[in-house]
């Protein structure tokens, strides 16, 4: 409790509030830093991890299903090599900001480094996420970049689906299923980028 006085207690008392508020603070940023990632805001692999385990868990005992997008962007170091770190940098923030925009309430998008990003569909059907990773592609590749120096250019991305499928004897971990997602993904870029693969 702080003190109100005019006298070296109640400056000490007032300086101990402060000191108690910036550890807060400090104590918050750190937590954001473990869990977020600084350059979009989104979830980073260590909070995607513990999120898509819980679902996975709760799909167990609800019957719903859970299922993975792993996604990157076609030939994005061209754009760093050609046009800068810095018109890499917005395309990134960009693609995060309309993959987000794309997905509904309670799905989860989460950037684990680079030009890849993870999402989890909780309580949804092989067909929605067919529809969602056919969305995401679209509004990715129909944006239209413009640089300061005058470049005109629209970026397209690859993708990999990964369903958890709870009617199957197979038991899936969240290891697995983002694998099956990475695998579905390279996939996508040997048949000619630009598309999304189920994994088998």
């Amino acid at each position: 409790k702080v003190l109100n006085r005019a006298d070296e207690l109640g400056e000490l008392s007032q300086s101990f509030e402060s000191m108690r508020e910036h550890l807060h603070d400090t104590s918050q940023h750190i937590e954001e830093l473990a869990y977020f990632d600084a350059f979009t805001g989104l979830p980073n692999k260590v909070s995607f991890i513990d999120t898509i385990q819980q679902l996975i868990e709760k799909s167990q005992v609800s019957g719903h299903q859970v299922a993975i997008l792993f996604f990157d962007l076609d030939n994005f170091k061209h754009i760093n090599d050609n046009l800068g770190h810095h018109v890499g940098d917005e395309v990134i923030k960009t693609v995060a900001q309309t993959a987000a925009n794309t997905l509904r309430t309670n799905d989860v998008i989460a950037r684990i480094g680079g030009d890849e990003f993870i999402i989890a569909l909780p309580r949804t059907t092989l067909l929605q996420a067919k529809e969602i990773a056919n969305r995401i592609l679209e509004n990715i590749r129909s944006h239209r970049f413009i640089t300061k120096e005058g470049a005109d250019f629209s970026v397209t991305a690859s993708l990999g689906v990964a369903y958890h499928h709870q009617n199957k004897s197979v038991t899936f971990d969240v290891k697995s299923l983002m694998e099956s997602a990475d695998t579905a993904l390279y996939q996508s870029k040997r048949a000619g980028k630009n598309r999304f693969t189920v994994a088998a």
